[in-house]
């Protein structure tokens, strides 16, 4: 497959791994959910988990978010939380105090 996924230090190839989930149709809008707990990336459409997958190094604080579409996209909205706090949302900020 042509789908790629990177994960902070951890770069996974469709070639060699199961991607297949991630090949979903985008034509309408989907609720995704990216969840990182423990070195540990959740990925999920729709409610439903498409992927789990561990990293190594910590990813440290959170500098951008990068979404990249082959062909015509939009992302409607987005929101981020850090420990259950709104932290980001659809372009707003909320400072969060570093660890």
């Amino acid at each position: 497959s042509d789908i790629n996924l990177m994960l902070n230090d951890n770069y996974l190839s469709g070639k060699k791994n199961d991607l297949s989930a991630f090949g979903i149709d985008l034509s309408e809008s989907k609720n995704i959910k990216i969840s990182n707990d423990d070195k540990v990336m959740r990925i999920s459409v729709e409610g439903n988990q498409i992927f789990e997958g561990p990293y190594n190094e910590t990813m440290g604080r959170l500098v951008v978010v990068r979404v990249r579409f082959f062909g015509l996209g939009v992302v409607e909205s987005f929101a981020i939380f850090q420990e259950g706090r709104l932290v980001i949302s659809s372009g707003e900020r909320t400072d969060v105090a570093s660890n």
